[in-house]
């Protein structure tokens, strides 16, 4: 997939606009089914350092790609993991008012051939991609398993950051 072309395919495009129109349902909903703040973004018992990520949706029909995440209202930040059973050449997750590819806050990790990137993106009213100036997703692991790629990241509720979507938590 060329993601930062003019030229996507028209499968690429409806991809990425499923992914986007996924991860604003999720991020939606995720406030509804959210554990209260005092265990929201507990350690999880596998593993200590990672946090406990109790939603789950698919988003894709093939089951390839999977976003896990919770919400810890006390730091007022979610957290959020993407899991894809085969990584090529990267993964780009994004958020937008309703779900559309352009004007939308992307999350990006992509490959070069030599070096993998992870990074803050915008896209803008034609689809461009940027990448922000100001980087607001943090990367909080990132590995290889026996299941696939998996993707753990944070990014606060609010960023001040005019192309950050902003996630409003009931």
């Amino acid at each position: 997939m060329r993601l930062l072309n003019k030229d996507l395919r028209l499968q690429d495009v409806t991809l990425i606009y499923m992914i986007l129109l996924a991860a604003l349902v999720v991020l939606l909903v995720a406030p509804y089914h959210a554990s209260p703040p005092s265990s929201s973004s507990s350690p999880s018992p596998d593993n200590p350092s990672r946090p406990s990520l109790p939603y789950h949706v698919p988003l894709d029909p093939a089951g390839q790609l999977e976003l896990s995440w919770n919400i810890s209202y006390a730091k007022q930040e979610v957290y959020m993991e993407l899991r894809a059973k085969e990584l090529r050449q990267g993964l780009l997750l994004g958020m937008s008012e309703r779900g559309e590819p352009t004007n939308a806050d992307l999350v990006l990790l992509w490959n070069d051939g030599h070096k993998s990137y992870f990074g803050d993106a915008w896209s803008d009213d034609e689809g461009r991609v940027t990448l922000d100036s100001q980087q607001d997703y943090e990367l909080l692991d990132a590995q290889n398993t026996p299941e696939g790629f998996s993707l753990l990241f944070r990014r606060p509720f609010s960023t001040c950051d005019p192309h950050d979507y902003v996630i409003e938590a009931l």
